[in-house]
């Protein structure tokens, strides 16, 4: 029996109906499904845009703190009436061991190489900053070192364990075969297992050089 009438005044059989409420209702939902995906669209663009300016942001913040720390470097240099004194207190200190190490190539030869002995203690144990350490000591004129290393780590030797034996074996390895070697000798015979360990290790290394 008909229930409805369409435009034209005609009867709608119940079927015709439900297909004629298709007619409206799925457009509908689309355009609604359409409105939602722009709408998502335009807020995926604002977080986009707002992602850049933040990450222009953070990349001034480097850029300004870069250029003070090269005006506070500058002033330092200029104004310091001990800085040789000052690193050397620095790079007892943890904290400010990194900062002092980064300076360090600015200063004159002969003030570097005041600070060997610092450095080389620095060397014979493991710690965050000991490649920039080594290469600190590494920057200083091979010549030089030959003759003033063994001196500055004799004592570190002395009373030292398979740590500083290990740290310096590093070290030499990257000055001089025969520094190396001599030093390899000298922990072969040593009466503590763990630096004849270390130096049976250092040994292997050279033999497969």
């Amino acid at each position: 029996m008909p229930i409805n009438n369409n435009t034209n005044g005609e009867a709608i059989e119940p079927l015709e109906s439900i297909n004629e409420f298709k007619r409206v209702v799925v457009p509908t939902t689309l355009y609604a499904f359409g409105k939602d995906k722009i709408q998502n669209k335009k807020g995926e663009t604002m977080l986009s845009q707002q992602q850049t300016v933040n990450n222009i942001d953070l990349w001034q913040s480097v850029v300004a703190k870069e250029f003070a720390y090269i005006e506070s470097r500058k002033e330092f240099f200029n104004s310091c009436t001990d800085r040789v004194a000052i690193l050397q207190k620095g790079l007892q200190n943890p904290r400010e061991r990194g900062t002092a190490l980064r300076l360090f190539f600015y200063l004159t030869l002969p003030e570097r190489q005041s600070l060997l002995d610092e450095l080389v203690d620095l060397a014979s144990v493991s710690h965050s900053d000991i490649e920039l350490c080594r290469e600190a000591i590494l920057s200083l004129p091979k010549t030089w070192l030959l003759v003033n290393i063994e001196n500055s780590a004799e004592g570190l030797l002395a009373d030292g364990t398979d740590e500083e034996y290990r740290r310096l074996l590093e070290l030499y390895i990257n000055i001089d075969k025969n520094l190396t070697e001599k030093l390899v000798k000298r922990a072969l015979q040593h009466e503590d297992a763990d630096i004849r360990e270390a130096g049976e290790d250092f040994q292997k290394y050279l033999n497969n050089c």
